[in-house]
């Protein structure tokens, strides 16, 4: 089953009203050579006395597959003030949890544009690439990208191409 992008957008939106019921709160301070379960566990622990937590996430950058400095717990709405109490306080030995609310509020984006941008994003990570070699370099990389376009067309939607010096 696939949704129209209309569909896709709908959905995301549902999301995005239903986060509004919660709060993200960024963690910083840690150690990013640790293993990831670690740092989620002892966020899990050290949160909990701020209410529900409803999730603990700690990302790693696309490239180099290193843990990110900051790790996200959300939690209900209402739970900012407990959060930000524990800014500061130390989570492991070494860690003192440098704590942030991440806000939605005064967004200059509509929850349509929200979950429009959500489904483009998406999009994007989903899709595939692929390497060409053996064009003549010393054409402008414009008809060297017009030539791709143009030759690759039958496969599918292109979205970009990158030609490297």
């Amino acid at each position: 089953m696939t949704l129209s992008d209309d569909g896709l957008i709908r959905v995301v939106d549902n999301i995005l009203i239903s986060l509004q019921t919660r709060v993200a709160i960024s963690v910083g301070g840690y150690d990013t050579s640790l293993p990831a379960k670690q740092i989620i566990d002892a966020l899990r622990d050290h949160f909990k006395s701020c209410g529900e937590i409803i999730r603990v996430r700690s990302t790693r950058d696309i490239v180099t597959n290193e843990l990110e400095r900051r790790a996200f717990v959300v939690l209900c709405k209402g739970a900012e003030e407990k959060a930000l109490q524990l800014n500061g306080s130390e989570v492991m030995e070494g860690w003192k949890a440098d704590v942030k609310v991440m806000s939605c509020e005064g967004s200059e984006y509509t929850t349509d544009q929200l979950a429009a941008m959500s489904v483009a994003h998406c999009r994007r990570r989903l899709s595939h690439g692929i390497s060409v070699t053996g064009y003549d370099a010393s054409l402008p990389a414009e008809d060297v990208k017009s030539a791709l376009r143009k030759h690759f067309s039958t496969c599918g939607h292109i979205t970009d191409v990158f030609v490297l010096n």
